[in-house]
């Protein structure tokens, strides 16, 4: 969403945006929150695209010709994956 929160020399000025915020200010204290929040939206929006895919997977597999095993294997294999992608992205949910 926001990329990696990578700290840079500024262009314009030689002091970094962290000596520019005195170490009592409030946005200290706001940052930590601001990250997590916005890596649950992410998790959760990549959660919700996960399950969609999972949905149109598990359509394209009961419309699969079962007397084809590699569509059959190809089928349960990226349904795993997508199961797999799924707890994952609950797991990492539930740690924040």
């Amino acid at each position: 969403m926001r990329g990696a929160d990578r700290q840079t020399g500024a262009m314009f000025s030689y002091l970094s945006r962290e000596a520019m915020v005195p170490a009592g200010h409030p946005l200290r204290l706001i940052r930590p929150i601001v990250n997590a929040a916005l890596e649950r939206l992410w998790l959760d929006e990549l959660r919700e695209q996960i399950v969609t895919g999972m949905g149109d997977a598990e359509e394209q597999v009961s419309s699969v010709d079962a007397s084809d095993p590699g569509l059959v294997k190809q089928a349960s294999l990226t349904l795993a994956a997508l199961v797999a992608s799924r707890d994952a992205i609950v797991r990492a949910a539930s740690r924040i």
